[in-house]
């Protein structure tokens, strides 16, 4: 009996300290979550604006729009890892913006810390398998390839497909004159890609030259419609309208004209654009953009056409003139990794926290 009342104070009290620790837990839980939530707000804030792309197509990359300031939405999450290590989307967050900012020593420093705390997630070995084409051995690509392909874990070939998807287009050939390689207008769309307005929500020359284009692909194929996409505003008008302004001013019927204007970048471009030929039941694409843009572009269109399991192809591509700049025969390692990081993000990697795709 004696034993007994022993052992039912020493079980009271054995849970009366496992509730304490567990309250412990919980408030040390609420205040890191309170601390965190701030952190990754704003750098999502930085991500979606403060900085100048212009100025960073010029000096990073010119490809690619960028409105945020990435080295202060990279601090922002840096700073909420290390409140939470145990939040591996901030460290992928990281990453992303690295290869983003054109940083690939430091994004493959932090892929390899990742690798370390978490070998065998699908995430990183993907990464690792993608980034080892443009900046590693074949044998670190093989490497990485095989424990990828080890993973029991169904998403997996998936993974696998969007690699190589990425990997083809780093050789696709910029065509500055349309091949007319079908030369069939069944089922065809021309697909103009937008650019970033001026603040006064005038047209870049970029995007004066991607129209000129499509304009010649308009001709070429003049029972065709045209999909302009473009959802970014400046002073009340967006990409798409003032896309289909300029078409409208340069001899097109407004009845071959249909706008995409919720897109923010090229993936939603890529998106957007397939909701609109399933619809129109349309299937071969004629995409149209600058040079140093296309290869990205027919990637990740190639790449939601396979997600979503449509049977949408890109049969012909077409390049914007532009003589302020070389283009490269080849992309360059920068490139490649965008192309990577945006064919990934499609497939469904996608790590910054809120946002998706």
């Amino acid at each position: 009996m004696f034993i007994e009342k022993v052992m039912s104070r020493f079980t009271l009290r054995f849970i009366f300290f496992c509730l304490i620790l567990i309250k412990v837990e919980a408030i040390s839980n609420y205040t890191k979550l309170e601390q965190i939530i701030p952190l990754q707000q704003q750098a999502i804030a930085y991500y979606n604006s403060g900085g100048s792309f212009k100025t960073f197509e010029s000096s990073v990359y010119s490809g690619i729009t960028v409105k945020g300031n990435l080295e202060q939405a990279i601090d922002s999450f840096k700073k909420a890892y290390e409140i939470a290590p145990e939040r591996l989307d901030f460290i992928y967050s990281i990453a992303s913006l690295q290869v983003l900012s054109g940083n690939l020593d430091a994004a493959e420093s932090t892929y390899l810390g990742i690798e370390e705390k978490a070998p065998n997630d699908l995430a990183v070995l993907t990464y690792e398998t993608a980034y080892a084409l443009i900046w590693g051995e074949s044998g670190e690509y093989s490497y990485y390839a095989q424990k990828l392909a080890q993973l029991k874990n169904p998403d997996v070939s998936k993974m696998q497909t969007a690699i190589q998807i990425a990997a083809n287009s780093f050789n696709l050939k910029i065509n500055y004159q349309l091949p007319l390689s079908s030369k069939v207008e069944s089922g065809v769309a021309i697909v103009i890609l937008g650019y970033a307005l001026n603040p006064d929500g005038s047209m870049d020359k970029k995007l004066i030259e991607r129209l000129k284009a499509g304009l010649l692909a308009a001709k070429a194929y003049p029972n065709t419609p045209l999909i302009v996409s473009g959802g970014v505003a400046q002073s009340g008008v967006t990409e798409a309208y003032t896309m289909q302004k300029w078409l409208k001013i340069n001899g097109i019927s407004q009845n071959r004209i249909i706008i995409e204007d919720k897109s923010f970048d090229t993936l939603t471009n890529a998106i957007n654009t397939m909701q609109i030929l399933q619809e129109k039941h349309l299937d071969k694409v004629i995409l149209v953009s600058s040079a140093n843009h296309i290869r990205r572009a027919t990637a990740l269109f190639q790449e939601v056409a396979t997600v979503d399991n449509l049977s949408v192809k890109v049969i012909d591509t077409l390049a914007a003139q532009d003589k302020n700049e070389l283009t490269r025969l080849a992309p360059n390692e920068i490139e490649k990794a965008l192309i990577i990081r945006d064919t990934l993000r499609a497939a469904g990697l996608w790590a910054l926290p809120g946002m998706v795709r």
